[in-house]
């Protein structure tokens, strides 16, 4: 595996403190003499006593639990953002499976550290996430007892043809094995197998896009085991990652002394207030929609106007809605707060409009009143010189 160059003060120096390692910039880390002796050359029991081992967490962690806490933390604030509900957290956490990848992480780790050192091997792997470097390049990283780095890895929850493809053609991992589960390895290779056959059966050479695939789970850089241990399943992970989180949010929820499933305060409020302002807006949107569409009608308002406004009442329908049914308070507050500037906005310009047709109004009631002024002086006008030219005529026939 090739040796990357550790550009941003390795990948555990931030845990193990600067006297635990010396940066040397292409050999990568270095570890001291104690520290070696301490992570690399001690039983499993003294591996697993942090009292007795200051290093990295990964190798702290008491159990593999305790590494997936580390890994996939959850918030202290979340008890009191979801009102004590975990199974709401649960769904909010694990909509993009970001919980569940950090999970895949620890116990693939965990389970190499082991066998690694049931078969004495020198070597351990670290959990870059648990380590605190969320944004490192890799995700585990291998280092040998001279502290050296040996390989990184990464891990992808899911893989597919499509997605093996982009990553190992990705510059970024460029080297780096990709690491899945049991499931998703399996139909990889099985979706593989179809093009190959495929292929095979129309006499044509696989495309090399599914070929970069077939040379990786020949190279290792697909493998279906990792430090001697089959990948671990979906299944597995899934339970695993709900009891960590759940033992985490329950703690959190212990010590902000909220243990209580009930919904907080905070929560009863929002929730009373996402109602009533969702059921308000839905109401008032509804009236002054009904009366656009009768001033439209008279001919009142122009078309374009209508559009505008019936536009803008959308958006406020749909955030009306979304702070009904949001699980979140603070998402709740926000669009609420939304939705109440929005009916302002309405409303304002509603005012406006109708001052504008009261002043349409109160010319054309003028207009018409000199209209109306000015066609009864033309008549009386009109009459007068009528009876004239009759007087007119009259006379000349007296004489």
């Amino acid at each position: 595996m090739n040796r990357v160059r550790i550009v941003h003060l390795g990948i555990i120096v931030a845990t193990l403190g600067s006297a635990s390692f010396s940066i040397a910039a292409p050999a990568g880390l270095q570890v001291d003499s104690v520290m070696r002796q301490a992570l690399y050359h001690q039983s499993r029991a003294s591996i697993r006593n942090a009292s007795a081992i200051q290093s990295s967490r990964t190798l702290q962690a008491s159990s593999m639990r305790q590494l997936i806490k580390w890994t996939a933390p959850v918030s202290r604030s979340a008890p009191v953002q979801y009102g004590n509900d975990f199974a709401r957290y649960w769904l909010a956490s694990n909509r993009r499976s970001q919980r569940l990848g950090n999970t895949l992480e620890a116990v693939l780790a965990w389970r190499a550290n082991e066998q690694y050192m049931r078969q004495a091997m020198p070597s351990r792997i670290l959990v870059t996430a648990a380590e605190g470097y969320r944004t490192h390049g890799a995700d585990l990283v291998e280092i040998a007892a001279d502290g050296q780095e040996l390989a990184r890895y990464q891990v992808k929850l899911r893989l597919t043809l499509k997605s093996a493809g982009k990553h190992l053609a990705n510059p970024k991992y460029f080297g780096m094995p990709l690491l899945t589960t049991r499931e998703s390895h399996a139909e990889l290779v099985e979706a593989l197998a179809k093009k190959q056959a495929n292929a095979l059966r129309r006499g044509i050479e696989l495309n090399p896009k599914w070929q970069r695939i077939a040379d990786a789970l020949e190279n290792g850089r697909l493998p279906s085991t990792f430090g001697g241990r089959t990948l671990p399943t979906q299944r597995g992970l899934e339970r695993l990652a709900r009891k960590a989180a759940s033992e985490q949010f329950l703690a959190h929820a212990a010590t902000a002394e909220q243990i209580s499933l009930a919904p907080s305060k905070l929560m009863r409020v929002a929730r009373v207030g996402g109602r009533f302002v969702a059921v308000g807006d839905i109401a008032l949107t509804g009236y002054l929609q009904y009366q656009d569409m009768s001033r439209y009608t008279s001919g009142k308002i122009p078309g374009d106007y209508l559009i505008a406004k019936s536009s803008l009442r959308g958006v406020q329908i749909i955030l009306g809605t979304y702070t009904l049914i949001s699980p979140e308070p603070i998402s709740k507050a926000i669009s609420g707060t939304l939705v109440v500037i929005l009916v302002g906005v309405d409303a304002g310009i509603e005012v406006v409009q109708r001052r504008r047709e009261q002043n349409a109004g109160e010319i054309m009631t003028h207009i018409d009143r000199d209209e109306r002024f000015q066609a009864a002086r033309l008549a009386i006008i009109a009459v007068n010189r009528l009876k004239s030219e009759e007087i007119a005529i009259g006379e000349l026939r007296l004489d």
